[in-house]
């Protein structure tokens, strides 16, 4: 598997959902809460959303991400649920076989 080269000059993926919790509490007035929405994405988050764009329809595993991304798989893989709800990535039905055997739920960028 080949790592692919990320560009650096590239636009930031689309916004799709909140990708940290909200930086603001219930009680903080309305400017609070604008400005959280408009926290930056985490570099994680950018870079996962990258790997999964460039893998298109093919997919990754956790494990795979892990490989194209060139970071640890207990680093990208806590971001993948959080990403699902956010609206950035799909759970599909398919797996396959990790390093251990055991199958590997694929992900997909979300259309």
């Amino acid at each position: 598997m080949t790592v692919p080269q990320f560009d650096l000059f590239a636009p930031p993926p689309p916004r799709r959902g909140q990708p940290t919790p909200a930086r603001a509490r219930r009680t903080d007035p309305q400017t609070s809460h604008d400005a959280a929405a408009h926290v930056p994405v985490r570099p994680l988050w950018a870079a996962v959303h990258e790997a999964y764009r460039a893998a298109g329809s093919r997919g990754l595993t956790s494990y795979e991400l892990a490989a194209v991304t060139g970071r640890d798989r207990v680093s990208v893989s806590p971001c993948l649920r959080p990403m699902e709800r956010a609206g950035w990535l799909i759970e599909t039905e398919d797996r396959r076989p990790g390093p251990t055997g055991a199958p590997g739920i694929v992900w997909r960028i979300a259309p």
